[in-house]
């Protein structure tokens, strides 16, 4: 959300809502999911989800977990924000909820023959 954006050095600094929405898309894009998708692996209606990945509701802490469960990754990388994604997945792992494990991107296909998914495996 664009005002609680904060302005350090001439660069707006992202708060802590718009780091956990932001992830988020990049790993449903990462994923080939939809928002929708996303919204019904957390419970969550059509509407609820748009509003969260819209910016116009926070997602709870315990949507965060969940994300995180469902993507396979820390829970801190939403808060540490897409910066931290990014380095995390140009050098070719992104921190998981294991000490010290890492995740390597790789496309898959899946077994009903839709198209290739890019999932983050170990």
């Amino acid at each position: 959300m664009a005002d609680t954006l904060q302005v350090v050095g001439g660069t707006p600094a992202l708060g802590p809502d718009d780091k956990v929405r932001l992830v988020a898309k990049m790993l449903i894009g990462m994923h080939r999911m939809t928002e929708l998708e996303l919204g019904r692996r957390l419970g969550l209606p059509r509407t609820p989800i748009y509003n969260r990945m819209q910016g116009r509701t926070p997602f709870s802490v315990a949507e965060v977990a969940r994300m995180a469960d469902i993507f396979g990754i820390s829970p801190e990388v939403f808060l540490a924000g897409p910066n931290a994604l990014i380095a995390g997945s140009d050098s070719g792992s992104i921190k998981t909820r294991r000490r010290g494990a890492s995740v390597s991107p790789h496309v898959a296909t899946s077994t009903s023959g839709s198209r290739p998914r890019l999932s983050l495996v170990a």
